[in-house]
């Protein structure tokens, strides 16, 4: 082999031992679709949630997709609870702190465009509602208290 097909196959080793250390560190590598059903048992069982859509997620929310490798959010599947939550996993660290902000950024206007008069009983879901991101997951949640609290900690055991 010559010279420049040994350095041909050397260059996208070396990229992806780059790519490696410099992706998710200090996380497992678990499936969205997995973390969403971990999290979903510890959320309220009376509250139904529905999957979001695409153009729901890039339209309503703001979210830039472009930055996920996965994601899966669940929004109220009815107009009398507000509970709503999201996971999202993204290539690079970089990436999901990106979509942390963007996260934040509409927790912020629901809480902005909330109308007190309507479903008061629900505003503290909005008012309390987080996100975290653990190495490349972001996970944001508008849940009750103590759901919220057990949704984000299923999300953390299971990436550890």
């Amino acid at each position: 082999m010559t010279k420049i097909g040994k350095i041909s196959l050397l260059i996208p080793a070396f990229i992806l031992l780059i790519l490696c250390l410099t992706g998710c560190s200090g996380t497992k590598d678990v499936p969205v679709p997995e973390l969403i059903e971990t999290v979903g048992k510890a959320t309220d069982p009376g509250n139904e949630t529905a999957s979001a859509n695409v153009d729901y997620i890039t339209d309503l929310m703001g979210f830039d997709l472009s930055l996920c490798v996965d994601y899966q959010i669940r929004i109220p599947g009815s107009s009398v609870n507000m509970d709503e939550y999201g996971i999202f996993k993204t290539a690079t660290e970089e990436d999901a702190s990106t979509l942390q902000k963007q996260v934040d950024e509409y927790l912020e206007l629901r809480n902005r465009q909330w109308m007190p008069e309507y479903l008061p009983q629900e505003y503290p879901k909005i008012k309390n509602a987080e996100s975290e991101r653990i190495g490349c997951y972001v996970m944001y949640a508008i849940l009750g208290d103590g759901f919220r609290e057990a949704a984000f900690n299923a999300f953390r055991s299971a990436l550890k």
